[in-house]
């Protein structure tokens, strides 16, 4: 993970994250307040680092709390939402941790690898196996799913895009082709 000077490209710091071989660190880094949260799974987990002196301090990792294959995690009032597992391994489980300490809230046993969206105290979760939609709250207290809808008998791999009212998001099928699907929101 490195942080480059805006203007000059200058490397203002940097950490250590991942390792050399065969393995995808595919999650986005995502910024909490002042920390930053990096996510991999194939042994290598998780880090939140803190930012506020300047140089990053490293506040809690592992790889037994929040380890995402590829799939985003998002941030909300303090917590930490999204995938722990592979996509080729046993069916994973999505997660609320909390960000300051890396204690586990809840966990939703064999959900599937899912792509998370935040808007406002909602969750809009993609579930790629199951081509399905999931609204959950977002909560610390308990996994509260509020809705879910089947939108395509594939699997859906790409992140999910939210614009002019609707959501984007690809199909993908055996043969590697898909379909690029556009799912009008209510008003």
């Amino acid at each position: 993970l490195v942080s480059l000077h805006p203007n000059s490209g200058e490397t203002r710091w940097s950490v250590p994250f991942g390792r050399a071989g065969l393995t995808v660190i595919g999650c986005t880094p995502l910024v909490c307040d002042d920390h930053v949260f990096v996510t991999a799974s194939y042994n290598i987990g998780a880090k939140m680092i803190a930012l506020k002196s300047g140089e990053p301090t490293k506040i809690w990792g592992d790889d037994r709390t929040l380890s995402s294959q590829y799939t985003n995690v998002v941030f909300s009032q303090g917590f930490l939402y999204g995938t722990h597992g592979r996509e080729d391994a046993a069916l994973a489980e999505f997660r609320c941790v909390d960000a300051a300490s890396g204690e586990v809230k809840w966990s939703q046993s064999n959900f599937g690898v899912a792509h998370a969206v935040i808007s406002g105290n909602r969750i809009l979760l993609q579930r790629v196996k199951q081509g399905e939609l999931v609204l959950l709250a977002a909560t610390p207290d308990q996994f509260k799913q509020l809705d879910s809808v089947r939108i395509s008998n594939d699997s859906l791999r790409a992140p999910p895009a939210f614009a002019d009212g609707a959501i984007f998001t690809r199909t993908h099928d055996e043969a590697d082709r898909g379909k690029l699907l556009c799912l009008p929101l209510p008003k």
